[in-house]
């Protein structure tokens, strides 16, 4: 699509803006906006992330990000205001707009926490676009994380201990960029938290456990290596080994290669 006119889009995303405290406008709107940098020459999986189940405009990034940014200063004066807009443009079956309303429910003030959990909750309920629970998890949830952590470490334990796997995965979505917070420091609980699950690993979470241990290694290399030692020494974890084998990569040298002797896996085989 053409270049985008940086002062054409900071007019236009005032403009929208001003709607803040008028949903239904509001809406109308941004639906106009982003139908005006619509990239309509764009394929769904073209940059090799999975298409979205919703429909999509297909706007760049700092189309978005230029819309928020504007938004953000009325958020922090107005939670109200802001959650009611987040519910109208949760109504929308459009990405962007579920979209920025996830990313606006991240800006509102978490004290108290419970309209955006509750939002949350509601709205992850049955969601089966995971891109769409991935931006939940991660915008919607962004100041609870920040400044309230010890609240979202209670829910994604309420999560986790859920009888079913498609609550517990929202546990594990929501564990990725807590873990990747440089703000939080209490690396221990998170091998408390995904501890049972581990132990009794059921197939359809591989993946997200998977990726859990991934940013877990990332994070903090030497406690992961020593947690899943620990787990394929002393309880004999198929899973544990079978989760070592597929994040060896993401492991120093060092650590890398004590695992991989842990497990038997040929350095032909990485």
């Amino acid at each position: 699509m053409p270049a985008i006119n940086l002062a054409q889009l900071r007019e236009n995303s005032a403009q929208l803006a001003r709607l803040f405290e008028q949903p239904e406008l509001f809406v109308r709107k941004l639906h106009s906006f982003l139908s005006g940098y619509s990239d309509r020459t764009h394929r769904p999986g073209q940059t090799g992330d999975p298409a979205p189940l919703l429909e999509s405009y297909n706007v760049p990034k700092p189309v978005i990000r230029q819309a928020l940014l504007d938004i953000k200063p009325m958020t922090a004066e107005d939670s109200l205001a802001a959650l009611q807009l987040c519910d109208a443009l949760w109504e929308e079956t459009n990405f962007e707009m579920r979209y920025i309303g996830a990313s606006i429910l991240g800006m509102v003030n978490p004290h108290p926490h419970g309209p955006v959990l509750e939002r949350v909750n509601s709205w992850s309920n049955n969601l089966s676009d995971f891109q769409l629970v991935v931006v939940l998890l991660d915008k919607g949830l962004e100041r609870i994380r920040n400044e309230v952590p010890e609240v979202l470490i209670d829910q994604i334990d309420t999560w986790l201990d859920d009888n079913e796997a498609s609550v517990k995965r929202l546990g594990l979505h929501a564990l990725i960029p807590l873990i990747r917070s440089a703000n939080y420091e209490n690396i221990p609980i998170f091998f408390r938290q995904v501890s049972p699950i581990i132990r009794e690993l059921p197939p359809q979470l591989r993946m997200e456990m998977r990726d859990v241990i991934k940013e877990l290694a990332t994070r903090t290399p030497v406690e992961t290596a020593y947690y899943l030692r620990q787990l394929i020494t002393q309880n004999s974890s198929t899973d544990a080994t079978w989760l070592t084998r597929q994040n060896l990569k993401h492991f120093p040298p060092d650590i890398r290669k004590s695992l991989q002797e842990l497990v038997r896996i040929p350095q032909s085989e990485q």
